[in-house]
């Protein structure tokens, strides 16, 4: 893997960030179009790129969700707060990956931003 340093300040990181959200929303769009499958392929090198540079962008969709999770923002639809699961990703997970002698660990670059609703409340409809 080439050693590419995490630009320093947050200013730096918007346009890798806004790039890498939309490329998850092309993804998203991509996959719910038929006719769309043919592009399937680039967007998965795309990914596949951005992957080798460390950047993992992550899918928190139909995910368990409470309030300790430090990598989701999360607004509650509906008012019962029991067995919470992400029903809508407005921005998704992106994580970095850092390797060295000791392993591999991810830090999170930017926090998804996501509506939840409980589980129960979902099930019944």
């Amino acid at each position: 893997m080439i050693e590419i340093k995490q630009p320093a300040s947050a200013d730096q990181l918007k346009p890798l960030l806004s790039a890498l959200s939309q490329l998850y929303e092309l993804d998203r769009k991509v996959q719910a179009r038929s006719e769309f499958q043919a592009l399937g392929r680039n967007l998965e090198k795309m990914k596949a790129a951005f992957d080798e540079l460390g950047y993992r962008i992550e899918d928190p969709q139909g995910q368990g969700y409470n309030e300790t999770r430090v990598d989701l923002e999360a607004s509650i639809a509906g008012s019962s707060t029991e067995d919470l699961v992400v029903t809508e990703v407005i921005k998704p997970i992106i994580r970095y990956l850092m390797r060295d002698s000791t392993g591999e660990y991810s830090k999170i670059i930017q926090r998804g931003v996501v509506v939840v609703e409980s589980r129960s409340k979902k099930d019944a409809q």
